[in-house]
């Protein structure tokens, strides 16, 4: 038997990052973790998962300071996103994918690895 490569074709929902203010709002409403749910389904308790380094935003009361995010700067990332499934947050860099590759489990991807790994489908659902 010889090995062979195999290349996995799941549909997942991204958004590229590219440091607008515009694009900071879409990611910030869409990347969110629900942990409550009113009775009609609405989500009722949230945390959002996607924070840029933008100077309007708060990081007060989050689990890192401001060493850490000069850190991150200092690495080249403009924002971070929380994987769920590591428990971590991890650097984004302007033009880096913010993929779900799961509900509520969000990971940066750049561009070279998200062009690799997934092509353009139809748009079942619209998230602006």
């Amino acid at each position: 038997m010889t090995v062979q490569q195999f290349r996995a074709r799941a549909r997942v929902e991204a958004i590229q990052w590219d440091g607008s203010a515009a694009c900071d709002d879409e990611i910030f409403d869409w990347a969110i973790d629900v942990w409550s749910r009113h009775e009609d389904g609405r989500p009722k308790a949230i945390r959002n998962l996607f924070l840029s380094f933008r100077p309007e935003n708060d990081f007060t009361g989050m689990e890192f300071d401001a060493d850490r995010i000069a850190q991150w700067k200092a690495e080249g990332f403009s924002a971070v996103v929380y994987d769920n499934s590591t428990g971590r947050w991890s650097g984004v860099r302007t033009g880096d994918w913010v993929v779900a590759v799961e509900p509520e489990t969000y990971q940066p991807m750049s561009v070279d690895k998200f062009h690799a790994t997934y092509e353009r489908t139809p748009q079942e659902t619209d998230h602006a």
